[in-house]
């Protein structure tokens, strides 16, 4: 059988972040294509592997096709062919002992105790992957304010699992977080999130990766600046193993906590903070944890947020790159990213490379003066700074292109010291989903406009960047760069040359950057917004 079907996204999974991939599969699809001839539905029925995903179909399809998976491990979404159908054994007799992966989508605000007890009245032995979104709603939470239902099955019943995704319930149990490798927390809101938090990662000392998604205390503090202080906890061992640590639109105190708790010198291990800073009353501005030197490269950008809608939101985010430790951080504002790299003047002093992604004064938001100064700041934080890349992955008819411009590099006739710069770089091109959609218009020259090069000529003109010796750029199939004035910019470079390039270049990021469970590209977004 040729045709396998693309992975499918929970319903419940369409209003929150997909953090793992679900490898659930629309198996319905499968049966028109083996109806079309005898030989096809021989190989289709005779190929268990195609049968392996219980998704939403009628209860009597479902059946069928988990005969047809034989006895292979099944991964299942609930509920199936009805909205209150939940049962699994009611499927079939021996679904919950096969089951690999279970997620289950929103449930009832009704009764849904009882239907989280239909779910786990029987032992799931072969269970790996676990996500339940819990209802949400005020009527849900008791008097003292948090929720009135959590997820609590025996561990010897889950004693396989090891990737759990919990949204929007209270974390009162952590009788199977003991052999999780994957944990994330979305949507909870409960009194002392931090003391609940800490107690789960204290028995978690397989955990690998952590996401926790609007994550927050219910009763928020007043307007007292000295409210949104926790008292720094010491690290945890237990979380020696943990390599991925993403957290996502937490306020300033939660991220200060739990980055004591899991920041302990371990080697290879990546940090997300995207999103973590609200300014209301009373907020500070945020502060890195302490993170350790060797910091070889480096990208700062601005990026646009869920690219698929009509209306582009941008966010800056940076990126610090070394052999045993990576932070990315986004933030709305470039001084919450930007300015708390400052405050250690030597954190920056072994970067050689720079990546400047999709700033431009010849795009339609030019930085402002204020902007222009911290990045200028940044830069000259970087003494060994050896190559700059200029990249533009973004275009759309209303940024006029974004021509590549030198503005933000040291100019040779200031007094003021700056990093020798010998290298630079020009990436231009598009993210993915524009690709596709200058395929969809007659091409990929309808998507990105030809590689303008008059900006920079004008530049090296002035002899501001004379102490550039080596260009290299780097473009996709498809986008034209004039010959006429690359040989100009020859006069100005020991060497140049152009590469022409499959996939649009990036910076390198480290092996242990790689999540395994993420999704993958095509699926998640494509801008460098996160880094998984």
């Amino acid at each position: 059988m040729a045709f396998i079907p693309d992975a499918v996204i929970p319903p419940f999974m369409n209003q929150t972040l997909p953090v793992w991939h679900v490898d659930l599969y629309d198996t319905t699809m499968i049966i028109p294509i083996s109806q079309t001839c005898r030989r096809l539905r021989n190989v289709a029925v005779g190929c268990p592997s195609l049968w392996t995903s219980v998704a939403d179909c009628p209860r009597a399809l479902s059946q069928a096709l988990v005969q047809r998976s034989q006895t292979l491990p099944l991964n299942a979404f609930l509920p199936i062919g009805n909205p209150e159908d939940y049962d699994l054994a009611a499927i079939a007799e021996d679904l919950p002992i096969r089951l690999q992966e279970l997620h289950v989508g929103q449930l009832p605000d009704v009764n849904f105790e009882n239907v989280l007890h239909r779910i786990f009245s029987n032992p799931l032995p072969m269970l790996q992957s676990l996500s339940v979104k819990f209802p949400s709603g005020a009527h849900l939470f008791t008097q003292d304010g948090s929720c009135s239902f959590a997820l609590c099955p025996p561990r010897e019943w889950v004693p396989k699992l090891r990737r759990l995704c919990l949204y929007s319930c209270d974390l009162v149990s952590d009788s199977i977080m003991s052999s999780l490798t994957h944990l994330a927390l979305d949507d909870i809101h409960i009194h002392d999130i931090h003391v609940r938090i800490k107690s789960i990662l204290s028995v978690c000392s397989a955990l690998q990766s952590l996401h926790l998604d609007d994550v927050t205390d219910c009763d928020y503090p007043d307007d007292s600046p000295s409210r949104f202080s926790l008292p720094t906890p010491t690290a945890l061992p237990e979380c020696r193993s943990l390599r991925r640590v993403s957290l996502r639109r937490l306020d300033n105190y939660l991220v200060s906590f739990v980055c004591s708790l899991v920041l302990a010198d371990q080697p290879g291990l990546v940090l997300q903070l995207l999103e973590t800073w609200l300014h209301r009353s009373g907020r500070r501005r945020p502060s890195y944890p302490p993170f350790p030197h060797g910091i070889s490269r480096f990208a700062i950008g601005l990026y646009p947020l869920n690219p698929n809608g009509p209306i582009y939101r941008f966010q800056w985010a940076i990126t610090a790159c070394g052999a045993q430790h990576t932070l990315r951080a986004a933030a709305n504002v470039l001084m919450d990213v930007a300015g708390p790299l400052l405050q250690d003047a030597t954190l920056l002093a072994d970067v050689r490379e720079l990546w400047l992604a999709d700033i431009s004064t010849h795009t339609s938001v030019a930085p402002p003066p204020r902007q222009v100064a911290l990045l200028n700041a940044i830069m000259a934080a970087m003494p060994r700074l050896d190559t700059v890349v200029l990249a533009n992955h973004f275009h759309a008819s209303w940024t006029h292109s974004g021509r590549p411009s030198l503005f933000l590099l040291p100019d040779a006739r200031s007094p003021i010291p700056w990093p020798r710069i010998t290298t630079l770089r020009i990436v231009y091109g598009a993210g993915p989903r524009l690709w596709e959609e200058g395929e969809s218009h007659g091409g990929f020259r309808r998507a990105v406009h030809p590689l303008d090069l008059t900006g920079i000529l004008d530049e090296l003109a002035s002899g501001a960047y004379d102490y550039l010796e080596h260009l290299v750029i780097e473009v996709p199939h498809g986008v034209y760069v004039d010959d006429g004035d690359f040989a100009r910019l020859r006069g100005y470079f020991e060497t140049a040359r152009i590469a022409v390039v499959d996939e649009m270049p990036a910076m390198a990021l480290p092996d242990y950057c790689v999540e395994p469970a993420a999704w993958p590209r095509h699926v998640d977004e494509p801008w460098p917004y996160r880094i998984w």
